[in-house]
């Protein structure tokens, strides 16, 4: 499934959170508020281990398409390297949504507890097509896809081609890709 940020308020079969390092973006939560509805903006170290680190917390919040973050995304080179989008069934519980957001933060990689910046477009680009199918399942978790805006301002997106397992809470998530053990 392809994502298209101009067509994102056309599509009524998923609702989206975008995942924004607030280091980067620090006045993102005010154009949460300026540009987005309802954000229903949460820090994504809120209730976590990171806890001690909120005041530099990524934020995550609602996005509908909405004309300025859109514009943000693309045109904006510290928006657009420090957020992805993360795209779900309504239907989705809010809190097992934010519990997999929370969870990916540390995994295992080559049984090496390591911090996972996920929230990276840079990252995703680097890496996202020499993902095993097992990773891309374990990443996205509860949610359809994972999308960001890259550096020729073109929109990807990660999809899994077909669940592997029956969804299970298993935090911390192992990553057995090459790709990842290579960073470690």
């Amino acid at each position: 499934m392809a994502f298209n940020l101009e067509l994102i308020n056309d599509d009524n079969t998923l609702a989206h959170w975008l995942v924004v390092d607030a280091i980067r973006v620090p006045d993102v939560a005010q154009q949460a508020y300026k540009y987005e509805p309802f954000p229903e903006l949460f820090r994504l170290f809120s209730n976590t281990k990171f806890e001690h680190l909120i005041d530099i917390s990524p934020v995550v919040f609602q996005f509908t398409g909405t004309q300025g973050i859109t514009t943000q995304l693309k045109s904006d080179f510290a928006f657009r390297s420090s957020s992805v989008i993360f795209s779900f069934a309504e239907q989705t519980p809010i809190n097992t949504l934010k519990q997999h957001l929370h969870d990916l933060t540390s995994i295992l990689v080559e049984g090496h507890l390591v911090f996972f910046r996920y929230y990276s477009s840079v990252f995703w680009e680097k890496v996202a097509f020499s993902l095993n199918p097992q990773d891309v399942d374990n990443i996205l978790g509860p949610f359809e896809m994972l999308s960001w805006v890259d550096s020729q301002q073109q929109c990807q997106t990660l999809t899994r081609t077909e669940m592997l397992n029956e969804p299970t809470h298993a935090a911390p998530f192992i990553i057995t890709s090459p790709i990842f053990i290579e960073q470690v």
